[in-house]
């Protein structure tokens, strides 16, 4: 009986020490290149994502100042600023007419203004700004058909549109006033505001005149212009920008970083009246500078108006820095390794006071 013997081409023989260790080692250079490739998408995907928010929240802040900013100022037909509209006795139209209420947020004899380097706002002690933006609502529109030193009288009053505490405005083509209803409204149409502390907020104190000033020559001597009046209502009062502690930071705002502060925590908010809404996250500084022209016709700019100039502003000049909450790079930006663009400006007319 013959027996068969078997043998292996080298084909079929087992894989070695060297070409295991081999195959391993090429596999260790795949697997880095695969972990090199993750980190960095990675890491773009959050460079990207933060670029993004920081192009959307420009965008989005610098849109919703336009709105409000062209709501300021608005007075009818009258012009808020005191060097556009003078009648014909040489006077401004709203000389001492328009009176503030007693609180920064209704003080309407500047339509525009607000707090500069503030030093203590939710713990910011950077300097940053605040800006009050006040505004003034022609919803709804009365005839006006008297005027005393205490009161006014409007036609077609006959539901519950005026409240006690509200703020108004009467005015003409040539003069205004805003006040504060300090009555209760009924069909009369009889709506007093008298002095005092009504809800709070100071009432005007003086000089609330809003009888026709405006007078022409008509070869026998001056004459009043009869211009009518008119009662304007609605949610007149004020927008305020902030810059604050961002909703659920688990650190202070702070423009420069710190063990627990840093602009990553910071955030810009929006006040209606008292109501205050977070706008946007990554907003850590808030800077505005107020402009209008002066009696030579040069424009001039100020981050802090006197009282002289504060009626004449007609443009807003914002400046404001934005980061991307969330670390980027490591190196090649700033400590934080946040992505950060700053010194973003944008100059606004307002228009109402042009």
């Amino acid at each position: 009986m013959s027996k068969t013997t078997l043998s292996l081409s080298p084909l079929q023989a087992g894989i070695g020490l060297i070409e295991l260790m081999i195959s391993m080692l090429i596999g260790l250079f795949v697997m880095a290149g695969v972990v090199q490739m993750f980190s960095t998408t990675s890491q773009n995907a959050v460079a990207v994502a933060g670029s993004s928010r920081i192009q959307e929240n420009i965008r989005y802040i610098f849109s919703r100042l336009k709105e409000d900013i062209a709501q300021s100022g608005n007075l009818g037909c009258i012009s808020a600023s005191l060097n556009a509209q003078y009648n014909l006795n040489g006077e401004p139209p709203i000389t001492n007419m328009l009176r503030t209420t007693g609180t920064d947020a209704y003080a309407f004899l500047s339509m525009v203004h607000g707090d500069n380097d503030v030093s203590n706002i939710d713990d910011v002690t950077d300097g940053t700004d605040i800006i009050r933006i006040r505004y003034v609502n022609h919803a709804v529109r009365y005839d006006v058909t008297a005027v005393t030193a205490n009161n006014v009288t409007i036609t077609g009053y006959d539901d519950t549109t005026l409240q006690p505490g509200q703020i108004v405005s009467v005015s003409n083509c040539s003069e205004g006033a805003i006040f504060m209803i300090s009555n209760t409204p009924s069909d009369d149409g009889l709506i007093a505001h008298a002095l005092g502390d009504i809800g709070g907020v100071e009432n005007i104190t003086t000089e609330k005149n809003i009888s026709s000033g405006v007078k022409y020559n008509d070869g026998t001597g001056s004459v009043d212009v009869k211009s009518p009046f008119y009662l304007y209502a609605g949610s007149t009062g004020s927008y305020e920008y902030s810059i604050g502690n961002a909703v659920g930071a688990a650190g202070t705002c702070a423009t420069t970083v710190g063990a627990t502060s840093g602009p990553r925590h910071c955030a810009l908010y929006r006040s209606d009246s008292g109501t205050r809404e977070e706008l946007a996250k990554g907003v850590h500084n808030l800077q505005v500078r107020y402009g209008w022209t002066d009696a030579a016709g040069n424009l001039r700019f100020s981050n802090s108006p006197s009282a002289a100039q504060l009626p004449l502003i007609d443009r807003m000049q914002v400046t404001v820095d934005f980061n991307s909450i969330d670390d980027a790079v490591i190196s090649g930006n700033n400590v934080s390794g946040l992505i950060q663009k700053t010194g973003v400006t944008k100059t606004f007319n307002l228009f109402n006071q042009l």
